[in-house]
Order: C-alpha cells, then sequence, then structure tokens
C-alpha cells in the first residue's frame, strides 16, 4: 500500500489558502511572508491602536495585548464588562462550569437563574400567566414561547405609511423613519441618534466596550450586526459595509468609524 495513504495516527494538517491568488501554505508563518508580495492589497486593522496585520491570527495575537489592559476584560474572547463579577459569570460559557445545584435532582446548572427557573418544576407553581388565556407556566422564556400563538392585535395606525401597531409608544418610535426626528443625543460627543437603541450602541464607541463575540473565531465586536458579517470560515471574505453608501470592503471595518 502506498505509504502516503496509510494512517500515521496524526491529525491532518491543515493548509492555509492565500486569498488573492489561492497559493496554499502549511503554516501562518509561511502565508505571512508571502502575503508581501501583496502589499497594499489586504490587511486587519486593530480597533484599539493604529497597527495593521496581513493575517487574521496575527490580528488575534496582538488584541490580548489590549485585553490585558482593558478592565474586566476575558481572556478568551476578549469581551469586556462592566464588573468582575460579570466577567466571572461569563467564564463558564467557555469552561462549561456548573456550580449550581438542584437539592432535589441531579441536575446542575451554569447560572443561579437557571437554578431558580428549574425549582418550580419540583414545587409545582407557576407564576408566569398568559393575560390572553387562562395558561400559566414555570418560566417567562416559556411564557414568551406561548404567546407566539396569539395574534396581536394591532389598533394604532401610522397616518403616513399603511403599518399598523399594538402600542402607541412603539407608533410613536416608528414615525421618527418618516420625521427624521433625532430625539436621543449622546451626552459625550455631538451625535444625536432617532432611536435609544441606536444610543446605546454608540455609546460602545466611548465604553470600549466589545460585547458581540464569534463562538468560531473569539473575534468581538462593538454591534451584533457587525456578528454577521464575520467570516470565520473565509476570513478574506468581502465585508459588507454599514454605512450609507452600502459598499463593500476587501477589509474588516474599523467599527468606530465609517467609511466614505
Amino acid at each position: 500500500m502506498d505509504p502516503s495513504h496509510q494512517n500515521s495516527g496524526r491529525a491532518p494538517r491543515k493548509i492555509l489558502s492565500c486569498a488573492i491568488c489561492k497559493k496554499k501554505f502549511y503554516t501562518d508563518s509561511e502565508l505571512s511572508q508571502h502575503m508581501l508580495i501583496h502589499p497594499g492589497e489586504i490587511h486587519y486593522s486593530c480597533k484599539f491602536c493604529p497597527k495593521k496585520f496581513l493575517l487574521d491570527n496575527d490580528l488575534k495575537m496582538h488584541l490580548r495585548v489590549h485585553a490585558e489592559k482593558i478592565p474586566n476584560s476575558c481572556d478568551v474572547c476578549l469581551k469586556s464588562f462592566p464588573s468582575k463579577k460579570i466577567l466571572i459569570s461569563h467564564g463558564r460559557e467557555h469552561t462549561g462550569e456548573q456550580p449550581f445545584s438542584c437539592e432535589l435532582c441531579p441536575e446542575k446548572f451554569s447560572w443561579r437563574s437557571q437554578l431558580r427557573d428549574h425549582r418550580r418544576v419540583h414545587t409545582g407553581i407557576k407564576s408566569f400567566s398568559c393575560n390572553v388565556c387562562p395558561e400559566k407556566f414555570f418560566t417567562n422564556g416559556e411564557l414568551k414561547i406561548h404567546m407566539r400563538v396569539h395574534p396581536v392585535e394591532k389598533p394604532y395606525a401610522c397616518d403616513m405609511c399603511t403599518k399598523k401597531y399594538s402600542s402607541e409608544n412603539i407608533l410613536i418610535a416608528h414615525r421618527r423613519f418618516h420625521t427624521r426626528e433625532k430625539a436621543f443625543a449622546c451626552e459625550l460627543c455631538p451625535k444625536k441618534f432617532s432611536f435609544m437603541s441606536n444610543l446605546r450602541k454608540h455609546t460602545q464607541v466611548h465604553s470600549g466596550e466589545i460585547p458581540y463575540s464569534c463562538e468560531g473565531c473569539r473575534t468581538s465586536f462593538t454591534r451584533r450586526g457587525n456578528l454577521k458579517y464575520c467570516t470565520f470560515e473565509n476570513p478574506y471574505q468581502r465585508h459588507a459595509c454599514t454605512c450609507r453608501s452600502m459598499g463593500t470592503h476587501s477589509q474588516p471595518l474599523d467599527l468606530r468609524s465609517t467609511c466614505v
């Protein structure tokens, strides 16, 4: 038998491809050296300093330097948190630790809130009631799933388009699409926004918080929308732009700025 087809017991070597000319390499260093023949074609920018890198992996290694300087930052995925207590709780996502045990059965949980919800199964107390029908549930999550079976009434109609809403507050927020009113101002810079959710996302630029993390490559983002453009399977795939030009970019966008 051809020795090359025998199982040597080793894991297959990872093959890396140049995103520009498709040439293949076995190591990051070989690919990094090769990328020098494509100057200016592609690079990865650090969100915290001016440094740029040819390879995604090089950027990830560099980001750990900043992780040491960011308070309450996870050293696995680089997400930052408002307190040490929340950081410790987040760490269980990586370790799988389940320190909260049910005293009535063998079940264990990563978070105290999960144990609290689980205990209701033993007590038989269903604390969450549907306001449409007589059904009751052990957890708020079960109630939310149940509410999908009830059609939502939408008595509040927009006088500028055909859309209808279930509450007056939602209608008022919707009208800002038409009026372009920007009622929510940032306290740290002159920017204003039509919606509180947009202001909340914007304040992460000032705080340095990067709460959305890709489970595949551990890259973190300031916005959930940018997370969906993370290309773990193909790190050099073109990245969609979120600015008004609706263009695309051959490099990851600096999420703290907009393109032209």
